[in-house]
């Protein structure tokens, strides 16, 4: 019993021992290099611009509140693409377990055509969509009242003030609501039908899993 307990702490001391070099050889290193440690460089001033932003953000603004804003950029495209994948992914869940042959033939060729995509060239693909394919702002797609869409993105006129859109002239020659730009469409479009095409496995697969009644 006293012979495991001094093992272990020979063993506990080993480690403290190489986690101290480790620390004070890293120290010195970046002492040697004139780089600074620490948390001191989140008041510094950020030094570079964000293209969208909820929040107000200027380059003089400090470095903290750059990982805020991108925090909440992360939130606004997480957040509405998680709920678009899981609707999509189950709509093409149920399509592929089809009776009809068209239906699951096309949810099929839909799935496989997405997961056998990397997500970078599936992110691409839909900005080269929506930034070359897409009309300009004076001929824009009219689907909806309020709807606009176009190379500039969509415009929500009648969501009123939402503080979404980006720091630029909207270009739609209208007045007040929101615009999502092209770029935070093809990122919500590219990351929401990618995860569903995994969904749309996952809910194939349990549902293929139970016994038939």
């Amino acid at each position: 019993m006293r012979r495991a307990a001094l093992v272990q702490g020979l063993v506990l001391a080993l480690i403290a021992l190489l986690l101290w070099l480790l620390a004070d050889t890293t120290a010195s290193h970046l002492a040697q290099r004139g780089i600074r440690s620490g948390f001191d460089f989140l008041l510094e001033p950020a030094g570079f611009a964000l293209g969208e932003s909820p929040m107000a953000f200027e380059p003089a603004d400090a470095t903290w509140r750059a990982f805020l804003a991108g925090l909440l950029n992360t939130l606004r495209v997480a957040l509405p693409g998680a709920l678009l994948a899981v609707l999509l992914g189950i709509l093409l869940g149920f399509g592929r377990l089809s009776d009809n042959p068209a239906a699951r033939s096309l949810c099929g060729t839909v799935v496989e055509g997405i997961r056998n995509l990397p997500l970078l060239l599936h992110l691409l693909a839909w900005y080269f969509i929506l930034t070359d394919l897409l009309p300009t702002t004076e001929a824009a797609f009219h689907p909806a009242p309020g709807l606009y869409l176009s190379k500039s993105g969509l415009a929500l006129p009648w969501w009123g003030d939402t503080g979404w859109e980006i720091p630029e002239p909207a270009g739609f020659g209208i007045e007040g609501g929101a615009r999502l730009t092209p770029e935070y469409l093809a990122l919500l479009i590219g990351l929401s039908s990618y995860a569903a095409a995994y969904i749309t496995e996952t809910l194939r697969g349990a549902i293929g899993a139970l016994p038939p009644g």
